[in-house]
């Protein structure tokens, strides 16, 4: 995972979302690194969603996660720019 840190985040989604989905021990550091990457939020979400029914209860749980994590920062922003700010 630190390895990927670095790279162009477009070159990290695929391996981070291989490593989340085939080792349950760093799925939740992946899925906070890729939910960080808002750019590429349509690309991530679909693949997060399809880790919700993956045979792991910590990879189902770390993907739930993810995308709670997202649309709290989706609706934090939402209001946000409802407020103006």
């Amino acid at each position: 995972i630190s390895a990927l840190q670095g790279k162009p985040l477009l070159d990290a989604i695929d391996p981070l979302l291989a490593a989340a989905e085939k080792h349950p021990q760093v799925a939740q550091q992946a899925i906070e690194l890729l939910t960080s990457y808002k750019t590429f939020v349509k690309r991530i979400v679909p693949r997060l969603n399809s880790l919700l029914r993956h045979e792991s209860p910590d990879i189902r749980s770390a993907a739930l996660r993810g995308l709670v994590d997202h649309a709290v920062q989706f609706a934090d922003h939402a209001t946000r720019r409802a407020r103006g700010h």
